[in-house]
């Protein structure tokens, strides 16, 4: 049975210690840019800087370039609803 301080991630459903929550292990909070029209030229082409360009497809959260990474290094900590 889990600890008092285990619970369940709202948004990720993954389960979490709360006393070892610092963020960056949840899910993405932006959207998947796959168009060069989804992506802000500075903001995109800022932060993607010499690991991709702006005709990358990548997240807008994190400016990862894989689609089916589940995990954001820039996310929230994980949160959970008390009863």
């Amino acid at each position: 049975m889990p600890s008092t301080s285990n619970h369940i991630c709202c948004k990720c459903e993954g389960e979490f210690n709360i006393n070892d929550n610092p963020g960056g292990s949840c899910v993405h909070s932006g959207t998947w840019h796959a168009v060069f029209n989804d992506c802000s030229y500075l903001k995109c082409g800022l932060y993607l800087g010499k690991k991709g360009s702006i005709g990358k497809q990548h997240w807008s959260c994190c400016y990862s370039l894989d689609h089916q990474s589940t995990i954001c290094s820039k996310s929230d900590p994980h949160s959970y609803i008390k009863h």
